[in-house]
């Protein structure tokens, strides 16, 4: 049996928990369900996060995903004889992930941050402390209605031991020594932000997180959500960085096409030296 708190009165920052619950005015007249979601929440998802990223000066948007287990099943039946959009599904339409996981490992973090950032390796390697520019990644999760049903519930990093169970990306082995949060009642308009990578090891860099199934809520509507990964930068040097920001769709990336899967664990290593776990890097 796991208990699972309810963090509405508990304070959580993001740099401590990993989590942050936060609200946007404007998500309650959300463009939803039309094709304008994309660009409307993406936007919303970068103006969360640089509030609730302490220090950040820029946030891009790199990912985009709604949740919805009704949307997913009319997908299928519309795309039953086509291929190519059948494939689609689960990349940027899927139900809600009833998975203990964490989306990035260390190694899948930076380096899915230097092919955001081509500059990072010369920025981040020449600075005397890590805390002087970082980068980091975070999600928007941002739900369409009230929840009523598989909310979302999230690990507090300090219940965690991030050097032995964020080795597998999307997989995390159990413990009793992790904590358990979830924000009862979530409606549109509000929307939690948590860590899936920092370059900072002073501040909370992962969260691990799952939908969980609420007692006697069967018979509620599935719940709907949509959740942008950002990129945020910050520091001395976060304009720099942001200049030489590259999404992974542009042109510039034609030669290394985005990854069809969400998780990155097969990317090449290309950090070129920006050893986390040698101590001599700073």
């Amino acid at each position: 049996e796991v208990k699972i708190f309810d963090g509405r009165q508990a304070g959580h920052r993001l740099d401590e928990s990993g989590f942050e619950l936060s609200s946007d005015k404007d998500l309650v007249s959300a463009p939803w369900p039309t094709p304008a979601a994309a660009d409307f929440h993406s936007a919303a998802a970068c103006r969360i996060a640089q509030t609730v990223v302490p220090g950040c000066c820029h946030a891009f948007p790199i990912s985009f995903m709604v949740r919805s287990t009704r949307l997913v099943e009319e997908a299928k039946a519309n795309a039953v004889d086509d291929p190519e959009t059948a494939e689609k599904i689960g990349h940027s339409l899927s139900g809600p992930a009833q998975r203990v996981h964490c989306d990035h490992t260390e190694q899948t973090g930076w380096t899915l941050c230097a092919r955001l950032l081509p500059a990072m390796k010369k920025v981040l390697g020449n600075q005397k402390s890590e805390d002087q520019t970082f980068v980091s990644i975070v999600n928007v999760w941002m739900p369409l209605s009230s929840v009523r049903r598989d909310p979302l519930c999230l690990a507090d990093f300090r219940s965690s031991d991030p050097y032995s169970e964020y080795a597998l990306p999307l997989s995390t082995p159990f413990s009793q020594a992790h904590k358990w949060w979830y924000f009862s009642d979530m409606d549109c308009g509000e929307a939690i932000v948590f860590k899936q990578f920092d370059s900072r090891r002073s501040v909370a860099r992962f969260a691990i997180h799952t939908a969980f199934n609420l007692p006697d809520a069967f018979d509620q509507p599935p719940r709907e959500s949509i959740e942008v990964r950002c990129l945020c930068i910050g520091g001395d040097s976060a304009d720099e960085l942001a200049a030489c920001f590259r999404a992974l769709d542009s042109e510039s990336a034609e030669k290394s096409p985005p990854p069809r899967s969400r998780n990155f664990a097969w990317w090449p290593d290309v950090r070129d030296g920006l050893d986390e776990n040698d101590p001599s890097r700073w």
